[in-house]
């Protein structure tokens, strides 16, 4: 599974959830991190 080294950490177990699904859908288009952004995760 990816990991999100330079990007932005959850802070509870449904926020893990959620960059989970994130970070996968990130590297499939080509991102490197997920970052939270007024509380949107954004793909860099």
């Amino acid at each position: 599974m990816p990991y999100n080294s330079e990007g932005s950490a959850p802070l509870n177990q449904e926020e893990f959830r959620m960059y989970s699904t994130e970070i996968l859908r990130c590297y499939k288009i080509g991102g490197s991190r997920i970052v939270k952004i007024d509380n949107f995760l954004r793909c860099f």
